[in-house]
């Protein structure tokens, strides 16, 4: 289901074969990580939302405005945020990004953080 809807994203030039590659892998990675059945929402908002940041920060050309502040430091001072930073950078490797700019990095571990939030099941 998720190779499905990046391989139309790809097809219609809307991600690039190269992030259509890394999102693949990367949809792997989290899917293990939090045990998601492939059709879970939120799974597929955030690797769709990966697919096109990533292609954003390689071309250069990041959002210019961040998540918001307060909702960020809830995030940040999170039990959890040590391993969803540990997890984004994984992730960020696999498409050759050694570091992304905050205002993009902030939206990727939001995404990990709500995905981390699910119950048992809502997976």
């Amino acid at each position: 289901m998720m190779q499905q809807r990046l391989s139309i994203l790809a097809e219609n030039a809307v991600i690039s074969q190269a992030s259509y590659q890394a999102s693949i892998a990367a949809a792997a990675l989290i899917e293990t990580e939090f045990n998601l059945t492939p059709d879970n929402e939120q799974f597929q908002m955030l690797v769709t939302h990966l697919a096109r940041a990533t292609d954003r920060i390689l071309l250069e050309s990041p959002i210019e405005e961040g998540l918001d502040d307060d909702i960020w430091q809830e995030i940040v001072e999170s039990a959890q945020f040590d391993a969803l930073q540990a997890l984004n950078t994984k992730v960020l490797s696999l498409y050759g990004i050694e570091q992304a700019p905050q205002t993009e990095n902030s939206f990727l571990v939001s995404n990990l953080f709500a995905i981390s939030q699910l119950t048992d099941d809502d997976r």
